[in-house]
């Protein structure tokens, strides 16, 4: 067995803007059961864009367009196997779904649930995807209005969710539930959605910043 081989993956996005994801079988010998993007290793001499539309014709029924690279990765398996591995963004050219036999299951999912499910090596993929483009994503990840907790003991109430006119940025806009000398009783506040989502350190214990108590 060679001992580095070259691998292509691809980040595939349908009309709706979802993106597909498969689920590797129970005796898949390379963790199995793990939800990852369509691809696999090139032939030797094989051209890289001939053979992902290959791999993902084999894997998943599917014709695609393939658009551009997104990111390479670089790694060694179990077994000492040292693979460089292309990750490229593509469009569907076709909608049926046929899995091949190295695979259980397979879902259609909007960037930020694919996020929840993917095996963690690909989240990074994930994310350069909706920052190139974030500014016609046509699916959008919900964010439940109503009280929330902040980490320090305040509550507030989220009203909705604003971009930023000039580049689409996201920011979540909410209300002070109590009153202030400093900003005025029950102040409206805007904050980055990302830092509104993201967990933070506390006594070393990850704790999400703001906690939906409704």
């Amino acid at each position: 067995m060679n001992s580095f081989s070259i691998a292509v993956k691809a980040i595939i996005e349908n009309k709706n803007g979802e993106l597909l994801l498969i689920k590797r079988s129970k005796v898949d010998a390379h963790k199995p059961f793990v939800w990852e993007i369509p691809g696999g290793r090139l032939n030797y001499a094989e051209n890289p864009f001939d053979g992902l539309k290959r791999e993902i014709k084999e894997e998943t029924g599917l014709e695609i367009d393939i658009k551009f690279p997104l990111s390479v990765h670089y790694f060694t398996k179990e077994d000492g196997q040292k693979i460089t591995m292309i990750v490229f963004f593509t469009k569907a050219l076709s909608e049926e779904v046929k899995l091949s036999n190295e695979h259980l299951e397979y879902k259609w999912l909007p960037p930020y649930e694919a996020k929840k499910i993917i095996f963690d090596k690909y989240i990074k993929d994930i994310e350069r995807y909706e920052k190139l483009f974030a500014s016609r994503t046509k699916i959008s990840s919900p964010l439940k209005k109503g009280k929330y907790l902040h980490y320090k003991g305040k509550y507030y109430e989220v009203l909705g969710v604003a971009r930023n006119s000039e580049n689409l940025e996201e920011f979540v806009v909410y209300k002070a539930l109590y009153p202030s000398d400093e900003f005025g009783d029950y102040a409206l506040w805007v904050r980055p959605r990302k830092i509104f989502e993201e967990e933070v350190i506390v006594d070393g214990k990850k704790l999400p910043r703001f906690k939906n108590v409704e």
